[in-house]
């Protein structure tokens, strides 16, 4: 997964999270603002790309996706600010 991500960022300046920290999922309410529904079923969408550091950055971004591995798609979340975590806050 390093390659990939140096990869990603090397060409894009994007990098790669695979999740979220061990509290933001450990925390019930935190792990369910990451869920999303699509066709009936629930995902769990953790991994996001990330570019930028501060929200007042106007190249900021995060993109929360996961794999509908059952679907063959990928699942797109949220795209914008960084969601709510255990670091950022509670719910």
């Amino acid at each position: 997964m390093k390659d990939l991500n140096k990869t990603l960022f090397f060409r894009t300046q994007l990098e790669l999270a695979k999740n979220e920290g061990k509290m933001t999922k450990a925390d019930p309410k935190l792990a369910a603002s990451y869920d999303d529904v699509y066709n009936g079923r629930t995902y769990s969408c953790f991994a996001h790309i990330i570019k930028g550091v501060k929200e007042s950055d106007g190249k900021f971004i995060r993109i929360y996706f996961c794999f509908a591995r059952e679907e063959g798609k990928i699942i797109v979340s949220h795209i914008g600010k960084h969601k709510t975590n255990h670091t950022s806050g509670k719910l």
